[in-house]
């Protein structure tokens, strides 16, 4: 009777492996992150080469550039820069006869047209019908970005010109 069993349930044996295979996991998981770590640092010692290779070409090409018609081609620029700056200062007679007309009013007329190009100023005599035009002519001035001032000057009525006011306006231009 060596072979009786007594026992009433099913007994199975535990099996030892299941800590045993956590254990394999996690070292193959370290392992893996151990091999991307590498491929990593690999990949970004090539990437930085290849960088420095290329900044080394981009200095012996610049430098060939300096070397040639380069210095002719930078300095011709910053001429034209100069120049631009320049043109841009001194107004064209014009750019100021253009901007003068498209701020005077129908009902008003010039009598009179001074330029100071040293003070960028106009100075300008008219002719309108009422103190309402003139303050019209005046507003329209003001509103013109050309001119960076307007400044009223004397207005008087005209005999001359059938009761007409006569009146003066100084421009600056900015």
């Amino acid at each position: 009777m060596p072979n009786i069993n007594l026992a009433t349930e099913d007994i199975t044996k535990k099996n030892p492996n299941a800590m045993g295979t956590g254990l394999i996991v996690s070292i193959v998981i370290l392992i893996l992150v151990f091999v991307l770590y590498g491929a990593l640092l690999i990949t970004n010692r090539v990437l930085s080469s290849k960088i420095e290779g290329v900044k080394g070409e981009y200095d012996i090409e610049y430098n060939k550039f300096l070397a040639g018609n380069g210095n002719e081609i930078i300095d011709f620029k910053n001429r034209s820069d100069a120049a631009e700056k320049i043109i841009a200062e001194n107004k064209s007679m014009a750019d100021v006869l253009s901007q003068v007309e498209k701020s005077i009013l129908p009902a008003v007329y010039l009598t009179s047209f001074k330029y100071d190009k040293s003070k960028q100023m106009i100075s300008i005599n008219c002719i309108g019908d009422s103190f309402q035009t003139v303050a019209k002519q005046i507003l329209s001035f003001k509103q013109n970005n050309y001119f960076s001032g307007v400044i009223p000057g004397r207005s008087s009525i005209s005999g001359k010109e059938n009761n007409k006011i006569s009146f003066s306006i100084d421009l600056i231009i900015k």
